[in-house]
């Protein structure tokens, strides 16, 4: 191994490697630098549970970044709905526009966070606004599971 670079030795493989992240991960629970097992003997490690989750989870965050421009344009919307609230150009009511509640009134872009449609804007309360969101979700899974759209 190379002189100025600190090594160690796996636990599991008894095999020296340079202690450097490519080769050992992080252990800050422990307030150590580096775990005592390389990286390949902590992951032939995993049982088939975790690496099915562990597969999940990337998928999971792969999909989430691919929903970022969405996630972008959305957060531009609410962003510039609430400056023209506070700018008083935008007016929120103190009701439900669905049930007419006046618990925690929230706004809904029913039309979508097109820039075109950046404030049109349903007041819903937050039991309403759930709601609306969750027939959505179900409505999409719908599609997705048969392919075609109920009315």
């Amino acid at each position: 191994m190379l002189d100025d670079v600190p090594t160690r030795v796996c636990s599991r493989c008894k095999v020296e490697k340079p202690l450097t992240v490519e080769f050992f991960r992080r252990d800050s629970a422990k307030n150590q630098w580096f775990k005592y097992r390389c990286k390949q003997c902590q992951a032939d490690e995993l049982t088939p549970e975790q690496k099915a989750q562990k597969n999940i989870r990337s998928k999971s965050w792969a999909s989430h970044l691919n929903k970022s421009s969405e996630s972008k344009q959305k957060h531009q919307a609410v962003k510039n709905a609430w400056a023209k609230l506070q700018h008083g150009t935008l007016v929120k009511p103190n009701q439900c526009s669905r049930c007419g509640s006046n618990h925690r009134v929230e706004g809904h872009h029913h039309k979508g966070y097109d820039k075109e449609h950046q404030y049109d804007v349903v007041w819903l309360c937050r039991k309403c606004h759930a709601l609306i969101h969750s027939l959505a979700r179900d409505a999409s899974r719908n599609v997705a599971l048969t392919g075609n759209r109920e009315p």
